[in-house]
């Protein structure tokens, strides 16, 4: 979307490098977020993100109502929190980038040790968040039914096995963040 902009703004002679640094970083995130939902399953037909239970029960609790209540007021929270709330936060999100992309009129102005630094940070915490993904996602594999006891490796079988039992991982760069996209 913000490439298309830019294009739609200033055509292709006017991409400055601020511009393009800033939208391989999305793009290279939106990726990763992209990965992730695909081998966790979640574009499959009838998949629901397993947090949605949770609320679910917790709204019940809270609103106590049964029946058509219930249904409408989940709906209304369906639009509300996702539909506006969740759309609202990634424009917002997006605001900076966007400011970039359209705030250059094509002018090449030079690198801030700031923007250098702000760049490097992103990238690096871009690959801090791969890894991340991968030892969550390596523990809900080993959480399955007999794949930590066919484990080949049992050195480190044992090493997960804690957390296995625990069901949630408390090691390596995944215990900073509990969840990669707030780094």
């Amino acid at each position: 979307m913000l490439v298309a902009q830019w294009v739609y703004l200033h055509g292709y002679a006017l991409l400055d490098t601020k511009a393009i640094a800033a939208a391989v970083l999305v793009v290279v995130w939106s990726l990763r977020l992209t990965y992730n939902a695909i081998r966790r399953g979640d574009f499959d037909i009838g998949a629901q993100d397993y947090r949605w239970a949770h609320v679910a029960k917790s709204f019940d609790r809270i609103l106590g109502a049964h029946g058509v209540v219930r249904f409408v007021a989940w709906e209304i929270f369906n639009l509300g929190f996702i539909a506006f709330f969740q759309l609202g936060l990634v424009y917002q999100i997006s605001i900076p980038v966007r400011q970039i992309i359209t705030g250059s009129n094509g002018e090449e102005r030079p690198w801030l040790i700031s923007q250098i630094a702000l760049v490097v940070t992103m990238a690096a915490l871009l690959v801090a968040e791969a890894i991340a993904d991968q030892q969550q996602f390596e523990l809900q594999r080993l959480k399955r039914p007999g794949v930590l006891d066919a484990e080949p490796n049992k050195e480190y079988a044992a090493s997960r096995k804690a957390e296995v039992e625990a069901g949630f991982v408390y090691s390596g760069l995944w215990r900073f963040s509990r969840h990669p996209n707030l780094f």
